[in-house]
C-alpha cells in the first residue's frame, strides 16, 4: 500500500490476505470488531477510498470466509463465500 501515490477510489486485497489462506479458521478467525477490521477501517480512512478483501470471521459459532467493503467513513458491507 506504501507504493499508492495518486489518489485511488478502490484498493483491492486477496483472499484471506491478513492470515494467508488456511483451512484453520478455529485458530485464525477473529471476530467482526477484531483488529483486521480495525485495520481495514483506518487504512480506508487514510486513503479516502474503498478497501476490500476477505478475512477469517468467527460469528455465532461458525466460521467464515468473509469479503469485507469497507468505506473511509467506517461503514461496510460484507459477503461470506459459500460453495
Amino acid at each position: 500500500l506504501s507504493a499508492i501515490r495518486e489518489k485511488t477510489n478502490l484498493i483491492i486485497l486477496p483472499e484471506m490476505f491478513s492470515t494467508g489462506f488456511s483451512m484453520n479458521a478455529e485458530k485464525l478467525a477473529e471476530p467482526m470488531d477484531g483488529k483486521t477490521m480495525k485495520w481495514m477501517h483506518k487504512t480506508a480512512k487514510q486513503y479516502d477510498c474503498v478497501l476490500t478483501g476477505s478475512i477469517i470471521i468467527k460469528e455465532n459459532e461458525k466460521y467464515y470466509n468473509r469479503l469485507i467493503w469497507m468505506r473511509a467513513d467506517g461503514s461496510y458491507e460484507y459477503d461470506d463465500k459459500r460453495h
